[in-house]
């Protein structure tokens, strides 16, 4: 009963705080990210030379440009090792640069891609080396010590990430998942490739809806934008983007093909998330837009909704507020095939409804931003 108690008292703190500000864990918006994969030349440069400054890289400089041009935010997917250059080991970084980078921790940050460049974390055509459970918690392990003793904070540290070749067995995921540091989403492939441990439904599902949370694994996952050096049309690929469903673009390129026109087109996209509106932030800081509202009717007694969820393995709460803003009533539902019905009974003083996505009763934490019957 004191649990039961419990409970009620936070949902009830928690609507009422929380659905007041509408958001979750961060603010409401659209957003942008862009992520490098395969990056080491530019951590064996650092390493190698006694550089005053970390930007003295040209590869750094470059994004801290674009960083104070226009407030983009990058992620660099690391490899530990690579066939290409025997010398590189990532455990070597310095921390001859860790306030510099510490200080940038607000717009660049470093993510876990694989241990080298012939490292998969699952089946694929291009590898026959996948690692184990255990060999994919020691390159975790080895990546997150790296990058802590080069810029002295885990805030350097992107738990969302894409594994190489865009492989990842269940067990290795969790493994990853239950690190220090671990993993809190995974990016999907930017074709119609099976990621990770999908089946075809999942896969199929995240193509066309692009945000999905896995509520089984605790694990976001968002689908990965075009390539960059893929794109033969910047301006045919931008109007497909003002079409997109989700809150958190993924656009992304590989740091040897940060040359050419890719450079150039980086920076087209970045100004045009600019003059859509578009803000800049990392998907482990920005809450998705994972539930929406299709349908809603309304009877003298009751009030009926129905919401598309974009998460498996979760909860949706309804909270009723009357025309002072003050909760009077919340009620939970378990969604089916993606989709939740509820239905409310009506009153005179109801002003609104507003659900919020949970996927546990003992986890507080709303997973999605609200949405509102206003």
């Amino acid at each position: 009963m004191k649990r039961i108690l419990s409970v009620i008292l936070s949902l009830t703190i928690i609507f009422t705080t929380i659905f007041t500000a509408n958001v979750a864990s961060a603010a409401p918006g659209k957003y942008m990210h862009i992520s490098f994969d395969d990056v080491y030349a530019c951590l064996y440069d650092i390493t190698v030379n006694q550089y005053s400054s970390v930007f003295e890289n040209t590869f750094f400089a470059e994004l801290r440009k674009l960083h104070g041009d226009y407030g983009a935010v990058f992620t660099l997917n690391c490899f530990n090792t690579s066939t290409k250059n025997s010398k590189y080991d990532i455990s070597n970084l310095p921390d001859r640069y860790s306030d510099e980078l510490a200080g940038c921790a607000d717009w660049l940050r470093f993510a876990f891609h694989a241990e080298s460049d012939t490292t998969a974390y699952g089946t694929t055509s291009f590898t026959n080396n996948i690692a184990t459970p255990a060999q994919s918690a020691a390159s975790y392990k080895k990546f997150t010590s790296a990058i802590l003793n080069a810029t002295g904070t885990a805030d350097s540290v992107d738990t969302v990430v894409r594994l190489g070749f865009f492989t990842g067995t269940r067990e290795n995921v969790e493994a990853l998942r239950e690190c220090d540091y671990g993993i809190t989403g995974l990016l999907t492939a930017d074709d119609t490739r099976l990621s990770y441990y999908f089946d075809n439904n999942l896969n199929n599902y995240i193509i066309n809806n692009n945000d999905y949370y896995d509520g089984q694994l605790n694990l976001r996952l968002i689908r990965s934008q075009k390539r960059l050096e893929g794109v033969s049309n910047t301006s045919t690929a931008l109007n497909t983007l003002s079409a997109y469903s989700g809150n958190m673009i993924e656009v992304f390129t590989h740091e040897q093909d940060y040359k050419g026109s890719v450079p150039n087109r980086l920076k087209e996209y970045i100004q045009w998330a600019k003059n859509q509106g578009y803000g800049f932030g990392f998907a482990m800081d920005v809450a998705g837009e994972l539930m929406k509202i299709s349908y809603k009717s309304v009877s003298k007694n009751t009030e009926t909704y129905s919401l598309k969820v974009n998460a498996s393995d979760v909860t949706v709460f309804a909270g009723v507020y009357n025309k002072e803003g003050a909760l009077t009533r919340f009620t939970k539902v378990v969604p089916e095939n993606n989709t939740a019905s509820v239905t409310l009974s009506s009153s005179t003083d109801t002003k609104k409804v507003k659900f919020m996505l949970w996927s546990a009763w003992e986890n507080m934490k709303p997973l999605s931003l609200a949405v509102s019957s206003e």
